[in-house]
């Protein structure tokens, strides 16, 4: 008898449960055999699995059955047991092994074909629950972390009302007193200056300055906690009008100031007009000051493309910075000269800095002690 009966293995085997009509084919022609009937036959799909397989043998066997004569008797035991297993099979029971015997023939063939069958089903449906489990744990994992993200937006939110609540207290109750001791030495300067000595007056000028001075640092911390909390208002840009309308703002705000300012056409960018007006607002007071003592102050405000990006950059040839100190340049309170040199709070490249993290894009800068400094950003990483 022909034993290569057996075609590509079930690719899906646990597609058993949609192949319950052949199933019931190879029920049949068993039934049919023990009958006596050996003229059915089974068409073959195209699947070419395990019970196409078993489904050819049986047609082949009919085949011998009926041109040899044979009776079914000698193979009625065997054919039980197949039909045991089937009808398990329709159970979707598929732990039972089938004997092999030594006749080497077409149930023998079938018998193969069927204990690969459950084998492969078997393994199908542990991998299935291996699936579940790792699908289950994943669930938990993802519950978990849920709740930890939770855990973490309430307490951002506690953050946050507490920022609110140092915020107040730095806008109202910091005010007060800081108003009271600029008055008072402003009343005692006023009345008591012509009796004052030269050093006493030096020290009224020194704490309404410095009163002055703190005034400004409240309203720079202020507008860096409020950038974290600002809604953006994204829209279309005329970047060169901007930077133009901000120096124009600057010139009406500045003591006068000789340096010469160029200005090229910007390309337009998205972004909020508010939030990048203080951003140039900043760059570009900053690039007045420190080149400032130049005999010949020079800022240039432009663009240029890197890496298929749009990158602006606001330019100046005064003091520069080393750039080992780099890493504190955008940093609150962190300053690369002191007082003396150049006024300022500290707090202004922090909030620019800022201002373009909330526009998810990157700042940096390039310079050199006494040969000036350049401030790149892109609005987009």
């Amino acid at each position: 008898m022909d034993q290569t009966i057996f075609m590509k293995s079930v690719t899906e085997p646990t597609h058993i449960f949609q192949q319950d009509k052949r199933i019931e084919q190879i029920y049949d022609l068993l039934v049919k055999y023990t009958t006596g009937d050996f003229s059915a036959r089974e068409a073959i799909s195209e699947k070419g699995d395990e019970l196409d397989a078993i489904l050819l043998g049986l047609n082949t066997l009919g085949e011998e059955l009926q041109s040899s004569g044979l009776a079914v008797k000698e193979f009625e035991k065997r054919i039980n047991i197949l039909m045991e297993v089937l009808l398990k099979y329709t159970l979707m029971d598929f732990s039972q092994q089938i004997e092999i015997s030594d006749a080497g023939d077409e149930l023998d063939a079938i018998a193969v074909g069927l204990n690969t069958l459950a084998e492969e089903i078997k393994v199908a449906r542990d991998a299935e629950e291996n699936h579940r489990r790792a699908l289950e744990e994943k669930n938990k994992e993802i519950l978990d972390l849920n709740a930890a993200l939770e855990k973490s937006v309430m307490e951002l939110q506690v953050a946050n009302k507490e920022l609110e609540a140092f915020t107040y207290s730095v806008s109202h109750d910091l005010r007060a007193p800081l108003r009271a001791i600029h008055g008072y030495t402003k009343i005692i300067s006023d009345e008591y200056s012509p009796t004052m000595e030269d050093e006493g007056k030096k020290m009224m000028e020194s704490v309404m300055k410095n009163a002055k001075k703190m005034g400004q640092l409240i309203d720079d911390l202020l507008a860096f906690s409020k950038i974290g909390k600002k809604e953006l208002n994204i829209a279309p840009i005329n970047m060169t009008e901007l930077a133009k309308n901000a120096l124009q703002d600057l010139k009406n705000s500045l003591p006068p100031f000789s340096t010469k300012i160029k200005v090229q056409d910007l390309p337009q960018a998205m972004g909020d007009y508010n939030l990048m007006n203080l951003l140039f607002t900043n760059l570009i007071s900053n690039a007045i000051k420190y080149s400032s003592q130049k005999k010949q102050a020079e800022v240039e405000i432009g663009s240029e493309t890197q890496n298929n990006r749009i990158v602006y950059y606001v330019k100046d040839n005064g003091a520069g910075f080393d750039m080992k100190y780099y890493d504190k340049l955008f940093g609150v309170f962190q300053r690369l000269h002191s007082a003396e040199e150049f006024e300022g709070t500290g707090v202004g490249l922090a909030l620019v800095k800022r201002i373009i993290s909330r526009h998810g894009g990157n700042i940096w800068a390039e310079g050199k002690l006494d040969e000036g400094a350049t401030f790149y950003f892109s609005l987009t990483s």
